[in-house]
């Protein structure tokens, strides 16, 4: 398990958190939502503070043509409403069920809310571990700055307070950079 720096304070470390998971799966390609439109709904459980709530969020013209049906139908007893029902039941338990895939595989402790009025909600709890894609780009700025560092200490070590110093740090390209 890695321990990543979060703060203290449940609220703070969940925001954090909630970011991260975010950032998880923009990289996967799907879209996110806030307040309006269709995507992954990503927000901090308060108050309890348990964790991350992560939902599938349809488009407004799904719902929109969902509340018509229903106006059209209060009793729920036609083929039309029963069929924005299949579909709209079929859409949550596919995104639901993506999102806990993807979740898992970027490394987070995440599992289905279970309750008797929400079914596809995941609630993610904490970072297991780096995901792939992650774990490489944070190696690579490692590696760079490690490098920036050393240079910068070279040119230290010569005395030389000009970063484009050819004579202290000469370069290949000519810029007097490393």
């Amino acid at each position: 398990m890695t321990t990543e720096p979060f703060p203290s304070s449940p609220p703070v470390r969940l925001e954090v958190l909630a970011d991260i998971v975010r950032d998880e799966l923009l990289a996967a390609g799907l879209p996110l939502t806030h307040r309006a439109g269709a995507g992954a709904a990503v927000s901090v459980d308060s108050p309890d503070h348990r964790g991350v709530v992560v939902h599938w969020q349809q488009s407004s013209q799904f719902n929109d043509a969902l509340m018509a049906a229903w106006g059209d139908d209060p009793h729920h007893e036609g083929e039309e409403f029963a069929a924005f029902t299949k579909q709209g039941d079929a859409v949550r338990e596919a995104m639901a069920e993506a999102l806990l895939e993807i979740l898992t595989a970027a490394g987070f402790a995440a599992r289905r809310i279970d309750s008797a009025h929400v079914s596809d909600e995941i609630l993610v709890t904490q970072r297991l571990a780096t995901s792939p894609w992650q774990a490489r780009r944070s190696a690579r700025s490692a590696a760079r700055m490690d490098k920036m560092q050393a240079a910068w200490a070279a040119r230290s070590a010569a005395g030389c307070g000009n970063p484009d110093c050819e004579t202290h740090c000469p370069s290949t390209d000519g810029t007097g950079r490393a």
